[in-house]
């Protein structure tokens, strides 16, 4: 549907293109990335070291969907364990949301134990209105740390973005 679009793009195209992106940051930087995808529940995680993305699981996180829902305390509990591990304590966290940001109170209690860990959060957020960069600001400690896709002219919001 209309809602599922963004510039006639489907919203899930445009996430997994951020996350490519993200990755090639990452790679520039040296820097592992892990990636949980999910919608109604965890729909895949992948692990690129130092942002390496080989051509089968570049074509397995491409070829992955899960359609229906968006519950967000499934990967938040992963993300928040996974931060509490290893070399993954130095992670940041970024949240990329297609625009169902209705995230319950146990989930921000989750997000805040962690930023109280010095985990740093950003959201991205692909469609949505509103309440939902609203949501993602609670989550993320401050709408500072939320950028919509509908924002990419805008350089503040790029930065926050690309810059991980």
């Amino acid at each position: 549907g209309e809602t599922d679009m963004v510039g006639g793009l489907s919203r899930e195209l445009v996430a997994k293109a951020l996350v490519i992106a993200i990755a090639a940051i990452c790679r520039k930087q040296k820097r592992d990335l892990y990636v949980i995808a999910y919608s109604h529940r965890i729909a895949g995680e992948w692990q690129f070291p130092k942002g390496v993305i080989t051509m089968e699981k570049l074509q397995e996180y491409i070829g992955h969907f899960d359609c229906g829902g968006t519950d967000w305390r499934a990967p938040v509990e992963r993300a928040c364990e996974i931060t509490k591990e290893g070399d993954w304590k130095k992670a940041d966290l970024l949240m990329i949301s297609d625009g169902d940001c209705r995230i319950d109170d146990e989930t921000y209690r989750l997000l805040e134990k962690a930023r109280k860990r010095n985990v740093q959060m950003r959201a991205v957020l692909v469609a949505g209105s509103g309440s939902d960069k609203a949501s993602l600001a609670r989550g993320c400690g401050g709408a500072e740390n939320v950028a919509a896709v509908s924002d990419f002219a805008d350089d503040d919001a790029t930065d926050l973005m690309f810059t991980i």
